[in-house]
């Protein structure tokens, strides 16, 4: 319930409504199910299989995999990028510019604290972003990724070395989603319900914040 010159309440529940990000999800979740659905005979080969005995056939089978878990990690990170645009909307409203801001998250890497779980220093949201734009753009990048100069890629190399990801090798996205506690064939349906559970969060801080901001009862 808001007061007159509050923020409505609707806003603020939107922040976690899982109706509004139910494509997505239901795309996660589905993603999830292809990587489960693969038996267990190749988990069981390539799990202690150093890349350079693996046959065509075995790598090939990774490689697939790979690219569905990051397709499922790109898909989780436009879930954080919708939070993120129902946050900067409350921003902008004329009652919390009046007030300061209300102590309300201004960019991403802020939001992406929130509610975080640390993972080898990384909070986990953050690495989900930084392992999704990986996913999306290390072909683009050098081999010596010290020779990247654009400040998105900087922060997305710092944030996925930390994951342990490492030039050119061929098990990053595994990597990065073990070290962020979403590997293995239920990797992805623990990546949706971490999300959903984030976006739960999101909303009891902004409450919290609004509330103490004297915008929201």
């Amino acid at each position: 319930m808001s007061t007159h010159l509050g923020v409505p309440e609707y806003l603020v529940e939107k922040l976690a409504d899982p109706f509004d990000v139910f494509p997505l999800m239901h795309a996660l979740r589905g993603l999830g199910k292809l990587v489960e659905e693969y038996n267990e005979e190749l988990f069981s080969q390539y799990e202690d299989v150093a890349p350079k005995y693996r046959d065509v056939g075995l790598e090939q089978s990774l490689e697939a995999m790979s690219i569905v878990t990051g397709a499922g990690f790109v898909a989780a990170q436009s879930i954080l990028t919708s939070t993120f645009s129902c946050v900067k909307g409350l921003t902008e409203l004329e009652v919390i510019r009046s007030a300061g801001g209300a102590g309300l998250p201004k960019v991403k890497k802020e939001l992406f604290q929130v509610a975080a779980y640390d993972r080898g220093g990384v909070p986990d949201i953050s690495g989900v972003n930084a392992l999704a734009n990986y996913f999306k753009h290390a072909s683009e990048w050098p081999y010596d990724w010290n020779a990247l100069i654009k400040p998105l890629e900087v922060e997305t190399v710092r944030i996925v070395s930390k994951l342990g990801l490492r030039p050119g090798h061929p098990d990053n996205m595994f990597i990065g989603a073990y070290t962020l506690s979403f590997g293995g064939r239920d990797g992805l349906f623990k990546l949706a319900e971490r999300v959903q559970e984030w976006r739960e969060g999101v909303e009891r801080e902004v409450r919290r914040r609004l509330i103490e901001a004297g915008l929201l009862s």
